[in-house]
């Protein structure tokens, strides 16, 4: 008898917790698949720049403009579509994947910095996750500044401001 009593009131115990859960996921909000966030205002004296994303993955690109909704964001796929974009007109700060369609992220680096020396300060390389020790050395060893992705707000507003400073 005794061991019936438990059995029926664990059993009840369970019931009562997942009616509980059941209410609490009832009353909780619904978030919409896509979270769009406003961007973030800039201080009156900030200068708006001019910055060019180069990545394939059109995403990126959106996230970027969003997140640099107060500057003047050029979005292009590929290393031949960002010269010709550097050519009509001059960039403040050029944010560029490590692996775009045809070239490397190294090699476009050095391409920019070949053509125009100073340009190599305006470049920020956005790497993928977590960068594998060979990679992040190598990175280092350019000089370019570089931010990983998922990108975060602060960290991207620091580097593409900081590609300005002299």
């Amino acid at each position: 008898m005794i061991a019936t009593l438990s059995i029926v009131g664990t059993f009840i115990a369970v019931l009562a917790i997942a009616a509980i859960a059941k209410r609490a996921r009832a009353r909780a909000p619904r978030l919409p698949r896509e979270v769009r966030v406003a961007p973030r205002p800039e201080s009156p004296a900030a200068p708006r720049l001019r910055v060019l994303v180069v990545d394939d993955r059109a995403l990126v690109g959106e996230q970027v403009a969003r997140m640099l909704a107060t500057h003047d964001v050029t979005r292009v796929d590929s290393a031949e579509a960002a010269v010709a974009a550097m050519k009509r007109a001059e960039q403040d700060a050029i944010l560029y994947a490590l692996a775009l369609p045809g070239v490397s992220g190294f090699a476009f680096a050095d391409l920019l910095a070949a053509q125009r020396p100073a340009m190599r300060r305006r470049l920020v390389l956005m790497l993928d996750h977590a960068p594998s020790r060979g990679v992040l050395g190598k990175v280092e060893r350019t000089g370019v500044r570089w931010i990983t992705k998922p990108l975060r707000y602060a960290p991207l507003v620091t580097a593409v401001s900081g590609s300005v400073q002299p």
